[in-house]
């Protein structure tokens, strides 16, 4: 599982990552054989359910989320894999192939 902590309209590296990365076609094709995306948002202004604020805040707590965005890649059993922390810029190709890397040791 791929889950992306972010905080969808406040959060500039956030938007830039969603935008950069996450709907690109080289890193959907590779999400979708290998990945399961799940969305994790924090937004300020759209408005959310209470049911949803107050799970994404246990998910927040259980996995300490302290900056966004967060990527957290999770086997079935909900152990970390993989934990990134903010956004450095890198186009969908160079992120996608560090991402494999990564998963592969």
């Amino acid at each position: 599982m791929f889950a992306d902590f972010t905080g969808s309209d406040w959060c500039r590296p956030c938007v830039a990552f969603h935008k950069k990365v996450l709907t690109q076609p080289t890193f959907l094709k590779y999400a979708q054989a290998n990945l399961i995306l799940v969305k994790i948002d924090y937004p300020i202004s759209k408005p959310q359910p209470a049911e949803l604020k107050k799970a994404n805040k246990a998910l927040k707590e259980k996995y300490k989320i302290e900056s966004w965005p967060t990527i957290l890649v999770l086997d079935a059993e909900g152990k970390i894999l993989c934990r990134e922390n903010g956004y450095e810029g890198d186009p969908a190709p160079q992120y996608t192939a560090n991402l494999k890397k990564k998963l592969s040791r």
